[in-house]
């Protein structure tokens, strides 16, 4: 894998976050208008989807938040 800069980090970070936010109201949205139908198991589905693509998408935000993480505890961290 190649490195990444220190400046692609804060730009990841705020991707992750705006796709979390959307996956979130898509969800909502999906959802909602599937109950009114009565769909359940494709709201079973659906849930279950974007709650595996939000597991994903938190990881990776965490991933990229220590570096920050570990140098404001003041640590030594080696690569």
């Amino acid at each position: 894998f190649p490195t990444r800069r220190s400046s692609d980090r804060p730009n990841m970070i705020i991707v992750y976050i705006v796709l979390l936010l959307i996956l979130v109201y898509v969800n909502y949205r999906l959802v909602n208008r599937l109950l009114s139908e009565n769909r359940i198991y494709f709201v079973r589905l659906i849930a279950t989807i974007t709650t595996v693509i939000s597991f994903i998408l938190v990881y990776a935000l965490i991933h990229e938040l220590m570096p920050f993480v570990v140098r404001a505890m003041d640590l030594m961290y080696h690569q």
